[in-house]
């Protein structure tokens, strides 16, 4: 959290230990003031296998695809996903979603195993 600032160690805490934990509660302490509590958000997973083409609608937070077929299949049109390739888009903050996802996994011997989180 902070640097430390030449003062030895007390054990295994570092120079600055006791001001991160004065800081750290003093965090704690405002956020209970405000009334506040951490945020915590229960995410679903679903997984699914297909040999379609569609597309994955936007709003979801994590999607992987990879394919366990024995035949190349695409993913936005154009980008070929080779038998045992994964590919894994994550939304960077947890305000934040991905936009809609279109793949083809319907050549002939193709499979995509798509794990999403919503």
């Amino acid at each position: 959290m902070g640097l430390g600032n030449g003062n030895p160690n007390s054990g295994n805490k570092g120079s600055n230990y006791n001001y991160e934990a004065r800081s750290l509660g003093l965090l704690g302490k405002i956020l209970t003031a405000l009334g506040g509590s951490p945020v915590v958000t229960t995410r679903t997973a679903t997984a699914v296998r297909t040999n379609a083409a569609a597309t994955i609608p936007e709003g979801k937070q994590s999607v992987s695809i990879y394919n366990s077929g024995t035949a190349k299949g695409t993913i936005f049109g154009l980008t070929d996903l080779n038998p045992g390739e994964m590919v894994s888009f994550t939304a960077g903050d947890q305000a934040d979603v991905l936009g809609q996802i279109p793949y083809d996994a319907s050549p002939v011997n193709c499979e995509f195993l798509i794990t999403i989180l919503t």
